[in-house]
């Protein structure tokens, strides 16, 4: 294990599992990564960018205001794209096989009862089970996540026909489907599908 980095010593602890943070690092140190902690964006919860030609260095960003958990399973996820860069090159796809076979492997040191607890390591195998390009669209994942967070309303548990507001827009259900729901926006009459993990504000 390589010494700890300023990334290890200070600033991961504030983000993710104190029995991850050594391995994180070591991750970052030996694949070559910049990593940065950066302000929440809407469309993306991290992401990894590959070298400039000429350059060496990846360069890996995570949203701050991710759960702990989320917060590890992203930079996972971006960790295993950059290590699919140092084994393939430009020659494998984002998130094809490759991709998801290093997610796994990168993930199984850390799925035991001293590292996270059980029912943590419990949605990381149903994840790992059936890996997508995101883990947003996870049902169990976001319900363990935010259960306890007042301030989160996702589309998917409000009832059929109910209006509701999202990114400052008013819209109103009109049918449900298994993932995303059909909705029509109040003010224009459009239709949209929106995904059932959306957090949305209720309209009274």
């Amino acid at each position: 294990m390589r010494s700890k980095s300023d990334l290890g010593k200070t600033i991961l602890k504030e983000f993710i599992h104190i029995n991850t943070i050594d391995y994180v690092d070591d991750l970052v140190q030996s694949l070559r990564v910049n990593f940065k902690i950066v302000k929440p964006r809407k469309t993306k919860l991290g992401d990894c960018r590959y070298p400039h030609p000429g350059k060496n260095t990846i360069t890996i960003t995570v949203n701050s205001n991710l759960p702990k958990l989320q917060f590890l399973i992203t930079t996972i996820h971006e960790l295993a794209h950059a290590k699919t860069f140092r084994d393939y090159g430009f020659k494998a796809k984002p998130h094809g096989e490759e991709w998801k076979n290093n997610f796994k492997v990168l993930f199984q040191p850390l799925l035991n009862e001293d590292i996270l607890s059980l029912e943590e390591i419990n949605l990381v195998n149903h994840l790992l089970s059936n890996i997508k390009a995101s883990s947003c669209g996870n049902h169990k994942l976001n319900d363990y996540l935010f259960k306890e967070d007042e301030n989160v309303t996702f589309l998917k548990d409000i009832e059929p026909e109910s209006a509701f507001e999202l990114n400052n827009r008013s819209f109103k259900i009109i049918s449900k489907a298994r993932t995303r729901y059909l909705c029509k926006e109040i003010n224009t009459g459009r239709k949209y599908k929106i995904h059932g993990l959306a957090n949305v504000k209720l309209i009274n």
